[in-house]
């Protein structure tokens, strides 16, 4: 059920989708007379805080990001409609053409060449994302449009978060649809700029071979696949280049992944059939350590079988697997003290800790460890542990990354009233948002808190055709859109 809106400056033309936090619209900005994209909170929505600073905080991470290819955030505001209360919503430009989830529904798999330009076009979109602080945590098809001329432009940074800002998810909520989600955020890690990376990898996959790599029968049978399924292989009429770079992108240790969204659209826009220049030298030893790894293993397995076997042909079998199980409880077997073993990091075993006790516990498993300073928003503890990466099954030898929370700021000396902020009118109102660190008092400071579901992207306008369509909606189960006018 479409909504009844008004207001002063917008005249909305038409619906074009629904999605899970709102509905978007095509419509006449009459002040300045263009043609816009309008997207509203649903109702049930828009008196839940939380909710309402989701939507602000889209509207402030897409406003601050300016590139070709990264839909335009314009305006933020609020309107009346039909069901009572203030409507949050924001201006967006319109995009002709459809999301990258409707192309791939109609076409299948796309020819190899375009799949690495749209990729590398999307590759670059959240380059500029990432130089701003802004990790966009949804990456997939359904937020990549797709102009009639093959331009690409990256939408919804509702669930996106700057890493000076609090997160607005629950913890342990996973951001983010399960068949983009990177190994990290399936295990409930923090995503960076490389979990971005990963999921682009994903949407590469499917993108030459029109299906999804990971599809289990529940949301987190899929998250389950993300973290330990290998990629499946790539048909052999595919480059070897496009199978190298899917690979490196989807590496599940994000350390042997590309250093950045835009290493990797060099990569594809690079006819070299090596990409190894767009590693970092960290991750071209990686990459050694772990073939030599495998090669380690192979040859340790044949050695302990033909030694059981020959120990079974001269009789003494029996008492060689009697004997063994002297060993003291715990100790290494002969194949783990050759480098097979591998360890497992869990970010929940270390954040909290203070950073001396973390770094102890990891040494003690044979890591390398660094560390480095994070904004403390208020509220946290100070030299404690808030995020850990790489997480997961690790080798010996590996450097973990522990980011730790910096001094709490100082509380404000001024006893008088401040202005009010312009991030305070596209959010919450002062001091009753939800989180850790609500203002002291009314009007000073507002509050920041965890969200609970992601935002929502723009959906499918019509297909390119003979007069430009125009597409936006509302990532997986949003309608289709209707299209444009000629």
């Amino acid at each position: 059920m479409t909504l009844t809106l008004q207001h002063p400056r917008y005249h909305f033309d038409h619906w074009i989708a629904s999605g899970g936090m709102g509905e978007v619209w095509q419509a006449t900005d009459t002040l300045l007379e263009r043609e816009v994209a309008v997207k509203v909170l649903r109702p049930e929505h828009a008196q839940d805080e939380v909710f309402r600073a989701r939507f602000a905080a889209e509207a402030r991470h897409a406003a601050a990001l300016q590139h070709p290819h990264v839909a335009s955030v314009l305006d933020y505001g609020e309107m009346s409609s039909d069901g009572g209360g203030p409507l949050p919503f924001l201006v967006m430009e319109l995009v002709p053409g459809q999301p990258l989830s409707a192309l791939l529904a109609e076409r299948g798999a796309l020819a190899p060449e375009v799949a690495a330009d749209l990729i590398a076009q999307a590759a670059e979109g959240l380059e500029a994302a990432h130089a701003f602080g802004i990790i966009h945590r949804d990456v997939k098809p359904a937020n990549l449009l797709v102009s009639p001329e093959g331009l690409v432009k990256v939408t919804d940074f509702g669930v996106a978060r700057a890493d000076d800002a609090a997160a607005l998810t629950m913890t342990g909520h996973l951001v983010g649809t399960p068949h983009y989600l990177s190994p990290e955020q399936a295990e409930g890690g923090s995503a960076t700029a490389v979990s971005d990376v990963y999921a682009l990898g994903i949407v590469l996959f499917e993108c030459l071979t029109g299906r999804k790599p990971f599809v289990g029968e529940t949301p987190v049978a899929t998250a389950v696949m993300q973290i330990r399924e290998p990629l499946p292989p790539l048909p052999a009429a595919i480059p070897q280049r496009l199978q190298r770079i899917a690979q490196v992108a989807t590496a599940k240790d994000p350390a042997a992944r590309f250093r950045s969204a835009g290493a990797m659209a060099a990569a594809l826009r690079d006819e070299s059939p090596d990409t190894r220049s767009y590693l970092l030298p960290e991750q071209e030893q990686l990459e050694e350590v772990a073939v030599e790894r495998e090669r380690r293993e192979l040859v340790g397995v044949r050695q302990v079988l033909v030694a059981l076997v020959v120990l079974f042909l001269v009789g003494g079998g029996v008492w060689a697997m009697t004997a063994s199980t002297d060993e003291p409880a715990g100790a290494p077997s002969a194949a783990a003290s050759k480098g097979a073993v591998r360890v497992r990091v869990r970010a929940d075993d270390y954040v909290g800790l203070p950073v001396t006790r973390a770094e102890q516990k990891l040494r003690d498993l044979h890591l390398r460890v660094g560390t480095t300073r994070v904004q403390n928003p208020g509220g946290e503890q100070a030299d404690t542990v808030s995020a850990v990466s790489p997480t997961g099954l690790v080798a010996p030898g590996t450097r973990i990354l522990l980011s730790v929370w910096s001094a709490p700021p100082a509380p404000p000396t001024s006893t008088g009233p401040t202005a009010p902020s312009p991030a305070s009118h596209a959010g919450p109102g002062p001091g009753t948002g939800p989180g850790k660190s609500p203002g002291k008092k009314p009007g000073k400071k507002p509050g920041h808190g965890p969200g609970k579901k992601p935002g929502k992207g723009h959906g499918p306008g019509h297909k390119p055709g003979p007069g430009p369509g125009h597409g936006h909606g509302g990532g997986p189960g949003g309608k289709p859109g209707k299209g444009g006018k000629r």
